[in-house]
């Protein structure tokens, strides 16, 4: 019943009756704690719509609303309150809403099926560009943050937060390792097996040493993953390109978007670090790199 299924959603508790005529009634209670301050949807004749329930008490010039779309997930748009607390619906591809007073959050990734039926809708292509320098990537850093750890409801909304996030990790990488490296990057992920590219890859890891040629030398075919976080982390002394080992364990992570780099208690202060070193997080991306392509078999 559509002009009951709001009350549903904002409901703390319910009792569920069942009557057996002369069995007598049997009523169950079911209780929760919603946060003071939620989002809550509901689907409808295919559409997604959602409102911000407010029990928090608290005046709304202490309330801040702000909309992330899928397609631009660095750039937020204000929501005005009295908006927000309505009934209003989510468009294609839907996005991040993140709602935040000084003592409450919530935050939800919602996902909103395509209006065509192609193939090519079903994912998100993100369009994601992050400035150089210490203050845009700590930024970058703390949105991607957001969308990692917001919940998540609709339409594969796994596979496309997966997607965005990939995107804001690719756009730090591109920021801290460069314009050269970026294109170098793309010539490898087309022509993985070509050696000039592998070569181009390892010129430019570190022009003082030969840090990204002894990263490239291959181990045997069973080399685990400690083994190759001992011999990066060795190189990486070696030739002085860091003497940090829990830095030197955190680029190799970072570069390979494992996600729980993004629940390190130092992560804003390594991301720093490799702002100030480029050269370990292009190192460590070269690694993750040949790593990839001797999981899927390729020639190197």
């Amino acid at each position: 019943m559509e002009d009951r299924a709001w009350k549903y959603l904002e409901a703390v508790s319910c009792v569920l009756e069942i009557v057996g005529d002369t069995l007598g009634i049997c009523a169950l209670r079911f209780d929760h704690e919603p946060l003071p301050l939620r989002w809550v949807l509901t689907s409808r004749r295919r559409k997604t719509f959602m409102r911000l329930i407010d029990d928090s008490g608290l005046p709304d010039d202490t309330l801040d609303i702000q909309f992330f779309g899928m397609e631009h997930p660095l750039r937020g748009t204000s929501l005005d309150a009295k908006v927000a607390r309505a009934e209003f619906s989510v468009e294609p591809p839907g996005g991040l809403y993140l709602a935040q007073q000084p003592l409450f959050k919530d935050s939800a990734v919602v996902s909103v099926p395509p209006n065509g039926a192609g193939l090519p809708e079903i994912g998100v292509r993100p369009d994601v560009e992050v400035g150089s320098g210490r203050p845009a990537i700590q930024e970058a850093l703390h949105l991607l943050c957001l969308w990692f750890n917001a919940r998540q409801a609709g339409f594969l909304a796994n596979f496309r937060q997966r997607q965005v996030t990939d995107s804001i990790f690719n756009a730090i990488f591109n920021s801290i390792c460069g314009a050269n490296w970026i294109r170098a990057e793309e010539n490898f992920a087309q022509r993985p097996s070509s050696t000039d590219f592998i070569e181009a890859l390892r010129n430019l890891v570190d022009r003082r040493t030969r840090f990204g040629h002894s990263l490239a030398i291959q181990g045997d075919g069973d080399e685990n993953h400690g083994a190759i976080v001992a011999r990066f982390t060795a190189e990486a002394g070696r030739l002085r390109v860091s003497q940090d080992r829990h830095l030197c364990h955190f680029a190799l992570r970072f570069a390979a978007c494992q996600d729980d780099v993004l629940t390190d208690p130092l992560l804003k202060d390594s991301v720093n670090k490799l702002v100030e070193n480029p050269a370990l997080l292009r190192g460590a991306r070269l690694v993750s790199l040949l790593y990839k392509c001797q999981l899927n078999g390729r020639p190197l």
